[in-house]
């Protein structure tokens, strides 16, 4: 009887199978040992065929594995998300003759674009499914460059921004459906916040880095340097693209997969899951009542360190350094809950930073004041994985994503419509805005804190 190692096992079925079997073969190899282990297989005779038949068994075990597939799904988030050209994108689009109120517009088409297509989209993803509609919207983000590169006017420039809203509506929620059932087809739902933690930090940690590399490279302020950088953005999206293609979705049980509901079905299931689920009612109203305006924060920075009189090279410093916080923090959220416990992990990652904001409109110091923003990026981006994962226990496969992307969107509504209050505010005195966030934010986080039980998952959804 020969035991054949693992090494000469794969070598030999390298050479008996199709070509066609031998997926990702570097993956399988390092999970030969695993695969073995759990196969329990006994000593072999030495017969090709019967090393055909156990690397059979091994390939079909290693398919089966998600792990590459969430490795994909997060890398892939990473390279979607290298905005080489975000610290001189206002400088590109007055270099192509915009004001910086048609600017402001654009920001408002891109939203109002995503807005109009959340629902529909979401819908989209759970008819097609959460990986085709994932690539959809990267398809519409490489779309977009085409018009982008060619716009000298408010005009073209809208027409990539309508694009862009809606390669972020067919990702919204579609992404994060996708990563839980990946979990959910391998029972490690438990892992969701840990997960989720990941492919959001690699997310903030690409656009920290593209940015800090984007400055440099931008050096000399050229608009042929400011093409060069979105260039590198677009190669970085069809790696992207790439990745996304090559993910396995997971085929649910028979029992969870949704028997060709219509479009309006999928809507009423998605919303009656909002109206007559008390627990994940509450959970929505405390994540959009209390989100962290982290746009207004990226936005408002940059004058409030004028005031404090930060030395100007801080400026891009500081937004790098606060990037890596918030991956950081989204990273590590998971064990905030497993030192704290659910109730007050859930209220620390939500009031901490309104506190933060009234802080900022406290101190004026040029030290104190990059602190106080690294660590307001940092506090703003700890509630994301924990209220994915609360959210998630109660929402059916059947209507995930449209589930999500209705939420996306009642907090992009909210948004909308504080933010100008926010903006007005702030012409008046900065001090008055940050108050308000602040205030708003500690004031909802006491009023709607969340307990076990709303997190917990009804019988019916369970």
């Amino acid at each position: 009887m020969l035991r054949l190692s693992p090494f000469r096992q794969f070598k030999q079925y390298s050479y008996l199978c199709p070509l066609s079997e031998l997926h990702d073969w570097k993956t399988e190899y390092r999970l030969f040992h695993y695969v073995e282990s759990k196969l329990d297989v006994p000593y072999l005779n030495g017969t090709d065929s019967g090393i055909y038949e156990l690397c059979r068994k091994k390939a079909s075990v290693c398919y089966s594995l998600p792990v590459t597939s969430i490795q994909r799904l997060i890398l892939g988030r990473f390279l979607q998300n290298l905005a080489f050209a975000a610290p001189i994108q206002t400088l590109f689009f007055q270099a192509r003759g915009l004001t910086l109120s048609q600017i402001m517009i654009l920001q408002s088409i891109l939203l109002g674009s995503a807005i109009l297509l959340e629902i529909p989209t979401g819908i989209l993803g759970d008819r097609v499914g959460k990986k085709r509609s994932i690539v959809l919207g990267v398809g519409c983000a490489l779309l977009a460059w085409i018009p982008w590169f060619l716009a000298t006017d408010i005009w073209t420039f809208a027409v990539a921004f309508i694009l862009l809203g809606a390669s972020q509506a067919f990702i919204s929620g579609s992404d994060q459906a996708l990563l839980y059932e990946l979990l959910a087809s391998k029972g490690r739902q438990k892992d969701m916040q840990k997960s989720y933690g990941l492919y959001l930090a690699m997310s903030t940690f690409g656009f920290a880095l593209a940015g800090l590399i984007g400055g440099f490279l931008a050096a000399d302020q050229t608009i042929a340097q400011y093409i060069h950088l979105y260039v590198l953005s677009a190669v970085a999206q069809v790696c992207a693209l790439v990745l996304f293609l090559s993910i396995r979705e997971p085929t649910l049980p028979a029992s969870d997969m949704p028997i060709a509901p219509a479009e309006r079905k999928i809507l009423r299931a998605a919303l009656d899951v909002l109206k007559t689920n008390q627990g994940l009612r509450r959970i929505v109203i405390l994540s959009v009542l209390t989100a962290p305006f982290s746009v207004a924060l990226l936005t408002l920075f940059q004058p409030y360190f004028v005031l404090s009189s930060v030395p100007a090279p801080w400026f891009g410093i500081a937004l790098f350094l606060s990037s890596l916080a918030a991956s950081g923090s989204k990273l590590f959220v998971h064990r905030l809950e497993a030192m704290l416990g659910m109730e007050w992990a859930a209220l620390l990652s939500t009031v901490l930073p309104g506190l933060l904001w009234v802080l900022m409109a406290l101190v004026f110091h040029p030290i104190i004041a990059v602190l106080l923003f690294i660590l307001s990026d940092a506090a703003g981006n700890l509630r994301d994985p924990i209220f994915a994962d609360y959210m998630n226990r109660h929402i059916p496969s059947s209507t995930r994503a449209t589930t999500l992307s209705a939420i996306s969107l009642i907090t992009s509504v909210y948004l909308l419509l504080l933010q100008p209050i926010i903006g007005t505010l702030a012409d008046i005195d900065l001090r008055y805005a940050f108050v308000c966030m602040g205030g708003i934010i500690i004031v909802s986080a006491i009023l709607f804190r969340i307990r076990r039980s709303h997190v917990e998952p009804q019988s019916s959804l369970a």
